[in-house]
C-alpha cells in the first residue's frame, strides 16, 4: 500500500469515528470547540497525518473560518500549539499546561474525576444533519448529553419510552460538557427551535423537564444521509416511541472514552 493510500485509509477510519473532546480540557481552555480542535489534531498526529490547513479543519469539524482561525490563534498564544518544522503540533506536555490553567481559573470540580476525565463523543451524522438544518455544534453537544441521560434512565427502568419527561440537569451538563450555563441555555433553545426537544416547567417549586423527539431526529438524519424524505415503515408517535436502549443499540454511539484523550484512563 502506497503512502497516499495509507493516508486515505487513515482519514476514512478517523471520519468513521465520532468527534471527541475532553471536558476537563474544555474547562481549561474555556471552550468546548477548542477542546474538539485539540483532540482532532492529536488524533491526526496519532494516525501520522500531516498538519491540516484551516480549510481542512473547517470542513472536517464543521466550523466556520472565523471559529477555526480564532481557536488556532488562541492555542498558539497559550503555547499549546507549537511550531514544528513546516507545521504545528500539540505541546507534548499539554496536560501540565491544562493543570496549570485549571488551578488558575475559577473552575471548581464538583463531580467525580470520571465525569470530567471521560471524553465526550458527538455523532458526526447528528452534527452534519443538525448543522444542515441551522443548528449549532453546541446544540449537538447538549443533545449528546440528553441522549446519554435517556440511556442511563432506561437502564434503571426498562419500561421507559422516549415520550417520558425527565428533569433537566443544566448545572451538571454544564460541568461535564465544559460549556457555560449561558451556552447550555442557548443550545437548549436551539434544540427547541429545531423541534428536537420539548421543555416544560412543573411542580412547586417549579422544576424544568425535558423530553426528546426521536422521530424528528431520525427524520433529520435520514433526510441528510439519503437526500430523500423520511418515510418510516413504522410510525413512531409521541405516545409510543421505542425503548431508549434499543435506539442506542441501533443508531447512536453514546458518550464514550476517547483513545485520543490526553488523560490516561
Amino acid at each position: 500500500m502506497n503512502y497516499d493510500s495509507q493516508i486515505a485509509q487513515a482519514i476514512a477510519q478517523m471520519f468513521d469515528e465520532p468527534l471527541n473532546y475532553n471536558a476537563l480540557i474544555a474547562h481549561a481552555l474555556g471552550s468546548a470547540k477548542a477542546a474538539i480542535v485539540v483532540d482532532y489534531l492529536n488524533a491526526r498526529a496519532a494516525f501520522q497525518l500531516p498538519y491540516p490547513s484551516n480549510k481542512e479543519l473547517q470542513d472536517d469539524l464543521h466550523m466556520s473560518a472565523h471559529e477555526v482561525r480564532t481557536i488556532i490563534e488562541n492555542l498558539k498564544s497559550k503555547r499549546i500549539l507549537l511550531k514544528i518544522n513546516e507545521g504545528y503540533q500539540i505541546d507534548p506536555f499539554f496536560m501540565d499546561t491544562v493543570t496549570y490553567l485549571v488551578e488558575h481559573s475559577s473552575y471548581q470540580n464538583k463531580h467525580s474525576a470520571l465525569d470530567l476525565l471521560r471524553s465526550v463523543s458527538i455523532s458526526r451524522l447528528n452534527l452534519k444533519a443538525i448543522r444542515a438544518n441551522g443548528g449549532s455544534l453546541k446544540s449537538v453537544i447538549l443533545l449528546s448529553f440528553i441522549e446519554d441521560e435517556l440511556s442511563i434512565l432506561d437502564r434503571v427502568d426498562r419500561s421507559r419510552v422516549y415520550s417520558d419527561w425527565f428533569e433537566s440537569k443544566d448545572p451538571v451538563w454544564s460541568e461535564v460538557s465544559g460549556m457555560s450555563a449561558k451556552e447550555i441555555r442557548n443550545a437548549k433553545q436551539m434544540l427547541r427551535k429545531l423541534k428536537l426537544i420539548e421543555v416544560k416547567k412543573q411542580g412547586f417549586p417549579a422544576k424544568v423537564y425535558v423530553r426528546m423527539n426521536i422521530q424528528r431526529l431520525c427524520a433529520m438524519t435520514w433526510e441528510y444521509a439519503h437526500q430523500t424524505p423520511y418515510e418510516p415503515e413504522l410510525h413512531i408517535s409521541n405516545e409510543s416511541q421505542p425503548h431508549v436502549q434499543g435506539y442506542f443499540d441501533a443508531i447512536h454511539s453514546p458518550i464514550t472514552f476517547s483513545p485520543y484523550a490526553f488523560v490516561t484512563h
